[in-house]
């Protein structure tokens, strides 16, 4: 899937979540929640690849250690979570980072990055 095919998906979701709601509003047992519910599930899977597509690809030319420290930078500095409203359209909202849930996790890391100069 390319990332415009993604964001146009993204997009129609925000619109079918402006125009309907959420899920809970006709009962998640009602064909028309559950329907909306396999939609915002589909979402957040979608804003997953999102996450994934902007980690930098694997280059073999450096060593492991580089592309380790790489990779770990990019699970810290990479939000976990993006909680928005999207019936408004809200590309931006409140971004969880790991550090938000385990933050010597996050603290252990960023020292191991600075002792690899990174």
């Amino acid at each position: 899937m390319t990332n415009s095919v993604r964001k146009d998906a993204v997009g129609a979701i925000h619109a079918v979540h402006a125009a309907f709601g959420a899920p809970g509003d006709y009962g998640y047992e009602d064909p028309k929640g559950k329907a909306l519910s396999d939609l915002y599930k589909l979402y957040n899977k979608l804003i997953a690849m999102g996450l994934i597509a902007q980690l930098p690809e694997d280059e073999p030319e450096k060593s492991l250690e580089l592309r380790l420290a790489e990779c770990l930078a990019a699970a810290i500095d990479t939000p976990l979570l993006r909680l928005n409203d999207i019936s408004r359209g809200e590309e931006d909202g409140i971004a969880l980072y790991l550090g938000s849930f385990k933050p010597e996790i996050s603290e252990r890391a960023a020292g191991l990055l600075e002792e690899a100069g990174l």
